[in-house]
């Protein structure tokens, strides 16, 4: 096999996109421009139906042949990605959202080019911001530009993956992931089981749960800030806990709160974690403060999230790579 098959893997970019239509339009357009040889999108499509305006757009994309448009039976993001890299085709899966531009041409080489090192399981690139300054896409330095930081010994792995700067702009050994702009490679990814899939509703945790475990299996991840992209942030749609228009059980979605607690926790953190990953996203969510009449809904769902996840406290990842059947057709 030539060398510049080697260095050139073939990319999966794995788009999800639920009620984003116009963003994760862009998206995948801009992601269609990127300057690198052997990618393929696939989109997780968890819409039951799209605008008329618009179905003219999506036809056009789904006609190339890079482009692989899923659609999916019920929303559910965790289960999404899971199935799209049940379908891809590549050795790295990159997942990106569906609410971000892409201006440089090289973010997908980007990643690519640090799994040329068999340590390397994943890659957490940039997410700027719109009132960022602008960086002009230039070609990527060499690897050797810069060095690369170790991680700050005076975090835990937990704190690592909670904590660390996804804007920053030196290059550096980390601890944690981000399915808005991180790549994997697919041995590793399964090696974990993916995602778990009892992260239900609006998701959130499930990306640093997966940093973790890889983590714990010894894998290293690199933070390469010139694997960027910027981060919208559209206020509808997505995991949005604010969008009223989300209907994902409030209780699926706040089990995955606890259960992340149950399963990463440790002194000194539970106070911030009950703080920030379950009460800021529960009774002290905006939405919910402004309609005090949905404070005794709210607390009664977190109560019987806890529960429930407590009682699967110390439970193994749920996925369908971690199937008996799907351990052995590995």
């Amino acid at each position: 096999m030539p060398a510049t098959v080697l260095s050139q893997p073939e990319v999966s970019v794995i788009v999800p996109t639920y009620r984003r239509f116009e963003p994760v339009l862009q998206t995948v357009s801009a992601l269609l421009g990127q300057d690198y040889p052997r990618f393929e999108v696939l989109v997780a499509d968890q819409n039951r139906q799209w605008p008329d305006t618009l179905e003219e757009r999506v036809a056009a994309l789904r006609r190339d042949r890079r482009v692989r448009w899923m659609n999916l039976d019920q929303p559910g993001v965790v289960r999404a990605r899971n199935q799209a890299v049940e379908a891809a085709r590549g050795e790295i899966l990159l997942f990106v959202d569906d609410d971000v531009f892409v201006p440089s041409r090289q973010l997908i080489a980007a990643h690519a080019r640090h799994f040329q090192d068999q340590a390397v399981v994943a890659v957490i690139g940039r997410e700027r911001q719109l009132t960022d300054a602008a960086i002009p896409d230039a070609p990527l330095p060499p690897l050797d530009g810069a060095p690369v930081l170790p991680p700050p010994a005076s975090l835990t792995p937990l704190q690592q993956a909670l904590w660390f700067d996804r804007n920053g702009t030196a290059p550096q050994h980390v601890c944690t992931f981000s399915t808005c702009n991180g790549s994997l490679r697919r041995t590793a990814f399964l090696g974990v089981g993916g995602f778990d899939e009892g992260f239900r509703g609006n998701s959130y945790g499930d990306d640093y749960d997966l940093a973790l475990r890889l983590h714990r299996n010894g894998g290293v991840m690199i933070y390469d800030p010139d694997a960027w992209l910027i981060h919208r942030r559209v206020p509808l749609g997505g995991l949005r806990l604010s969008d009223a228009g989300n209907t994902a059980s409030g209780t699926d979605t706040i089990e995955g709160f606890w259960r992340f607690i149950f399963r990463h926790g440790h002194a000194g953190m539970y106070a911030y974690l009950v703080r920030t990953h379950v009460l800021r996203k529960t009774v002290l969510l905006r939405r919910n403060l402004m309609r005090p009449w949905r404070q005794p809904m709210i607390m009664l769902q977190t109560a019987r999230a806890c529960w429930r996840a407590w009682r699967r406290a110390g439970a193994p990842p749920q996925s369908r790579f971690t199937t008996p059947s799907a351990m052995e057709s590995r």
